[in-house]
């Protein structure tokens, strides 16, 4: 598992548990080379659900 920031540090997001998910490495990898909205908004859906539960 590899911790991805959802909104990349890189480009302003910040260093907090609901911008953090854990990916499979090739997922990371899909992450970072397509950089698409849909999965950014996935993802942060189920990161606020986790953080809630």
């Amino acid at each position: 598992m590899e911790v991805h920031h959802i909104q990349w540090l890189s480009k302003g997001g910040e260093d907090k548990i609901n911008n953090n998910v854990a990916l499979c490495p090739n997922c990371h990898g899909k992450m970072h080379v397509l950089d698409l909205q849909d999965d950014k908004k996935y993802l942060f859906s189920q990161a606020n659900k986790s953080a809630i539960a």
